[in-house]
């Protein structure tokens, strides 16, 4: 989110569009990468993280369901955080 916009920008002042669609792309395969390791990451700890967290089962269970469906969402905001700096 700081150093993609300034190499991008960088490389366009240049006219060097070649470098500013390379690093554009660089940005987006490294925040999927990073978003896809926050979502194993974060599905495969949900239930030791809710059950740490909670004061019983059935807050438990809840807490796993939410994060169930917060994780992924959470995840997408990797690339769309970084297309938006970029762009």
């Amino acid at each position: 989110g700081v150093g993609a916009p300034t190499l991008v920008s960088h490389a366009a002042g240049r006219r060097d569009r070649a470098r500013a669609v390379r690093v554009f792309n660089q940005a987006i395969v490294l925040s999927c990468l990073s978003g896809l390791a926050f979502l194993g990451l974060g599905l495969a700890g949900r239930q030791a993280f809710a059950a740490s967290m909670s004061a019983d089962e059935d807050t438990t269970r809840q807490a796993v369901q939410y994060l169930t469906w917060m994780v992924p969402a959470m995840a997408l905001q990797f690339p769309l955080v970084a297309m938006s700096a970029v762009l």
